[in-house]
């Protein structure tokens, strides 16, 4: 993968400038929860560009199909969650359903531990899962391909490299993102304003970054 590119592509476009700007106006408005689909589905959009081998960002012109495509990587990763509400609701369980409050104790402690354990091994499988979702969904546009565990994990699989990097790149963008954002906004009105671009970047590197995965690794 070429990790310099994820960071360097958004300024080759001539109209980089315009197209940033309506992602923070975007983001700006996603405080209504509606527009945040938006954001979501224009990186599935870059994702989709560059794995076809065309690095320009992409136009906010079918904002109806980048917050279909945004809704449906949301609720996929919202599905895939739901075991870590479940799991403690299930270890746990038996130690309301015993009279001894020893056992009872007992039991809690353990569905805890146990629960602690697979939550921590759930999350970071969803770690591989949800650059994967991306990349799938983008390549072949079906909400249920975002379902089929078999292929997702097969992908995984195959794709572990790959997938690992595009990790690196988007905690690492994040956290740099993350710190210059918070240095900025102590500056006065004109920081903030600054900071807001700063915000969305992130996205459109993650975007680009998925993206190189597609192209390295074809869906099958």
């Amino acid at each position: 993968m070429d990790i310099g590119r994820a960071f360097t592509y958004v300024f080759e476009d001539e109209r980089w400038v315009t197209k940033v700007l309506i992602a923070v106006v975007i983001a700006i408005l996603s405080i209504l929860i509606i527009p945040l689909p938006l954001l979501t589905g224009y990186m599935v959009a870059i994702a989709r560009n560059v794995a076809n081998g065309d690095e320009k960002l992409p136009e906010w012109s079918d904002l109806g199909r980048l917050w279909m495509d945004g809704l449906a990587i949301i609720v996929a990763n919202i599905v895939y969650t739901i075991p870590f509400w479940l799991i403690p609701l299930i270890l746990t369980l038996p130690s309301f359903m015993t009279n001894n409050e020893n056992l009872g104790a007992s039991l809690m402690s353990v569905g805890l531990v146990l629960s602690c354990i697979l939550i921590t091994i759930g999350v970071l499988l969803l770690l591989f899962i949800s650059p994967a979702l991306v990349v799938i969904y983008a390549r072949t546009g079906e909400f249920g391909s975002l379902f089929q565990i078999g292929r997702i994990l097969s992908f995984v699989r195959a794709c572990i490299n790959p997938i690992l990097t595009a990790l690196v790149i988007g905690i690492l963008v994040s956290v740099v993102a993350s710190i210059v954002g918070g240095l900025l906004n102590l500056i006065p009105c004109i920081g903030t304003i600054i900071a807001l671009p700063v915000a969305v970047y992130p996205l459109m590197v993650m975007g680009h970054a998925y993206g190189q995965v597609g192209r390295q690794c074809p869906v099958e």
